[in-house]
């Protein structure tokens, strides 16, 4: 390798750097806000959780709403969230490797995808795909949200779906992240004990099975919804580390560079010293 090679490497380097830095500097400020983000949302499922708790004292077996009765339907549905891009380490074949698991003990599976990457990794496998499309964001409509999750919703009142399940990494900090695979439905409520029931009730409009309906459908809509951001967040973390990472053994590689380089350029002036002094001497 020549001296400039050697010293067009560098220069390579050193732009591979400032691009790494400053995606690390953009996937910080995504994180926080996707971070702000999922607290709120931990907020407000806290409080579905604390009227579910209080819903699990006064429901029998038979006033169960839809939602939460089980299917005998064998099919279940599994939505993958992954990423749209790359060059974040391993968020996605980590949330791969958890689905490829579940799919090894539930072969009646449909499986959809978010994320082009998770659609890009199964394409050229032999699972088909039921359905897949890009990922969402924070700045999704709600509305948008809704729609993507009604089929799934009717698709388990009509009995095609028994259960629909989502996969995704939790967020545990900016470096690390646990595999998830969560039930969206059947609707469970947590401590539901039907042989323990209070008597005393709440006052429902329009009815009490609308109410409960409309209830359950708000917690499968949050689950969901507590599943996207964790993904986001987990996304986000690990492509700043990922980023890091490449920034630091940057930074090593152009050291290394820069000393041989100063190695490479002696070594050709001491050459040259050599071969003047070997020609003068020759002339004289």
């Amino acid at each position: 390798m020549s001296i400039r090679d050697i010293k067009d490497r560098i220069v390579s380097v050193e732009k591979t750097k400032k691009i790494t830095q400053a995606m690390k500097m953009v996937s910080a400020a995504k994180f926080k806000r996707h971070l702000r983000a999922l607290n709120g949302l931990k907020a407000y499922g806290s409080g579905l959780q604390h009227m579910g708790s209080a819903l699990a004292r006064r429901l029998y077996n038979d006033d169960l709403p839809e939602l939460m009765q089980p299917s005998q339907a064998k099919r279940s549905a599994v939505i993958v969230l992954s990423s749209d891009r790359g060059l974040c380490g391993g968020f996605n074949v980590s949330v791969f490797k958890a689905l490829n698991a579940l799919m090894a003990t539930d072969e009646s599976i449909d499986l959809f995808t978010i994320g082009q990457k998770s659609a890009q990794f199964y394409a050229g496998k032999s699972i088909q795909c039921a359905g897949s499309r890009p990922g969402f964001s924070i700045t999704t409509p709600l509305s948008e949200l809704t729609a993507y999750m009604e089929p799934f919703i009717e698709g388990f009142l009509r009995g095609q779906y028994g259960h629909v399940r989502i996969v995704y990494n939790g967020f545990v900090s900016a470096l690390s992240a646990n595999q998830v695979v969560q039930s969206l439905l059947p609707v469970t409520l947590p401590d539901w004990n039907p042989n323990v029931v209070s008597d005393a009730d709440f006052i429902y409009e329009s009815s009490k099975v609308s109410a409960l309906n409309a209830f359950c459908r708000k917690m499968v809509m949050q689950q969901f919804m507590e599943g996207l951001y964790n993904s986001l967040v987990s996304e986000e973390g690990f492509r700043m580390a990922a980023m890091d990472s490449a920034s630091t053994n940057a930074k090593e590689m152009i050291s290394e560079l820069t000393l041989f380089y100063n190695r490479s350029r002696q070594a050709a002036i001491t050459t040259e010293l050599t071969e003047i002094v070997a020609g003068a001497a020759s002339i004289t």
